[in-house]
């Protein structure tokens, strides 16, 4: 994705993409979406245990 003036790749994205750069390495808007769920998911099941 070009920056706000039009002229340049965005640094925080992906190549080419809108998808911000991330630690899972995952280019693809609907995949990181999908993992970001899952794991929002787990995390809150883990906390549920705990109590």
């Amino acid at each position: 994705m070009v920056d706000k003036y039009g002229t340049t790749q965005d640094p925080y994205t992906y190549e080419n993409s809108t998808v911000l750069v991330n630690k899972l390495n995952i280019n693809n808007e609907a995949v990181l979406e999908a993992a970001e769920r899952d794991l929002t998911k787990d995390r809150t099941a883990i906390k549920v245990l705990m109590v």
